[in-house]
C-alpha cells in the first residue's frame, strides 16, 4: 500500500487556500456542501479538503463525516 500524505492548513490560512481553489467565492455564499451529510460549510464546521477523483470536495467537521472520506481515500 502507498502512504498518503496529509497536508494541514492554519485556519487563518483558510481564505488564502480556498481562494487559490477557486472556491472562495462559493465558500462565502454559503455554496459549498459537506461531500457527506451535505452539511453547508462554514468557517465553524469546515473538517478537511479533499481532492477525489480529480475534483475537490469539502467534509464538515462531524466525526462520521470524515470517516466517510477516510474510507474513500483507502481504497485509492
Amino acid at each position: 500500500m502507498e502512504d498518503k500524505i496529509l497536508k494541514a492548513v492554519f485556519d487563518t490560512d483558510i481564505e488564502t487556500l480556498l481562494k487559490s481553489i477557486n472556491l472562495w467565492d462559493e465558500f462565502e455564499k454559503g455554496l459549498l456542501k459537506c461531500i457527506s451529510c451535505n452539511k453547508i460549510i462554514t468557517k465553524d464546521n469546515l473538517g478537511c479538503i479533499i481532492p477525489f477523483e480529480g475534483k475537490i470536495h469539502l467534509s464538515c467537521d462531524n466525526t462520521e463525516c470524515l470517516k466517510v472520506y477516510l474510507y474513500k481515500i483507502r481504497k485509492d
